[in-house]
């Protein structure tokens, strides 16, 4: 049987990750979707296609420079942050890997909708709005300012749809128990999984998008 971590505290750290989605999609919007906003202005796509460096290099350029933002915030959020906080604890949490992989998958999750994001708005001084819509939305209906436990069943049903939501519900399940059962595993690794297809969806909407918008050019 599963057990709760101290009498049914979550430790500190945890609510640290708590409130990390915010902050990632907050940054990724403002490196990753800013830089792709202006890559993507008309005059200088042409002035681009037109230089001696082949389309697939300067797409292989930009996943590399997005990989870099990727895993400076992962190294800065997932790794540095909690150890300055609560360097014993989390060192010593068993559960230390599944925090690093639940933290590196919603990084993609963020990076992929800064992609969709930048396929969407052509105006970089629009960006600070999308942006604070998407994160505070998703920040309070997902779990990240206000527990999920306190949410009603109505809002779980409908940020089911939301990826926020799935990092918090496997935070949550992460930051209580220090062994899994087999139910719970399941659990555990659904979570994993659907913020993976997120990624996927995302990329693929606005690759889908970005061909549209390639062919007006």
């Amino acid at each position: 049987m599963a057990q709760n971590k101290s009498g049914g505290e979550m430790p500190y750290h945890n609510y640290l990750f708590q409130y990390l989605p915010y902050i990632l999609i907050s940054m990724t919007s403002y490196s990753l979707g800013i830089i792709l906003i202006i890559y993507a202005e008309p005059d200088k796509k042409r002035r681009m296609l037109c230089a001696p460096v082949s389309y697939r290099s300067m797409n292989l350029q930009l996943m590399l420079g997005a990989a870099v933002i990727g895993t400076g915030l992962w190294l800065i959020c997932g790794v540095a942050l909690p150890i300055i906080l609560s360097a014993k604890a989390f060192l010593a949490d068993p559960n230390l890997p599944y925090y690093l992989l639940n933290v590196g998958l919603m990084i993609l999750v963020s990076l992929a909708l800064s992609f969709l994001m930048s396929k969407l708005i052509q105006r970089v001084n629009i960006i600070s709005s999308v942006t604070n819509v998407l994160a505070l939305g998703m920040g309070f209906l997902c779990g990240v300012f206000v527990p999920l436990s306190v949410l009603s069943p109505a809002i779980k049903k409908i940020t089911q749809f939301l990826p926020v939501y799935w990092y918090e519900v496997t935070n949550e399940l992460i930051g209580y128990q220090t062994t899994f059962n087999a139910s719970q595993k399941m659990a555990l690794y659904k979570g994993f999984g659907i913020q993976l297809l997120f990624v996927i969806a995302l990329l693929s909407l606005g690759m889908l998008i970005g061909k549209l918008r390639e062919q007006k050019i």
